[in-house]
């Protein structure tokens, strides 16, 4: 027999009685040669063979992932290796868990992006507010009819 040296139990060797491989606890196959399903990355140095997926509950399609790469699929708007980032113009608003559009001003914010925690958008000066749609601090008025500095 020809056993995966990094699936099989004792170094790859065949069991002497069947000549049958012996997997590690998380690998299959007659060659113990891939994952489980739900596990990735086949490696020697792990004793159980491969490691447990761990897709984002929220942001990925399903509990399993790429049995080589453990790449999770992804909902739309979240990326990264278990889907637990929010795509670029997106964030995570504390009330949900799922990303949701910056809303950034087109007029008065320097880009579509926010912080992926506040959601803040990056205001041009004199400009503020989450989505940049207000006056910027210590300031009145509105972006439209213009923002006026507070007299001390």
């Amino acid at each position: 027999c020809i056993c995966s040296v990094e699936g099989a139990l004792n170094g790859g060797q065949c069991e002497d009685s069947t000549g049958s491989c012996q997997c590690k606890a998380n690998v299959e196959g007659h060659r113990c040669d891939r994952c489980k399903r739900g596990f990735y990355g086949l490696s020697l140095s792990n004793p159980v063979g491969c490691k447990k997926c761990s897709c984002s509950q929220i942001g990925s399609l399903s509990v399993l992932c790429d049995p080589v790469t453990g790449q999770c699929p992804c909902r739309p708007h979240f990326h990264g290796l278990t889907c637990d980032v929010c795509s670029r113009g997106y964030w995570k608003a504390p009330q949900t868990e799922l990303c949701v559009p910056c809303g950034c001003d087109p007029t008065w914010s320097t880009s579509d992006t926010c912080d992926q925690e506040t959601g803040q958008c990056q205001c041009r000066p004199g400009f503020g507010g989450r989505t940049c749609t207000e006056c910027a601090d210590n300031t009145y008025g509105t972006p439209l009819s213009g923002c006026r500095r507070e007299s001390l």
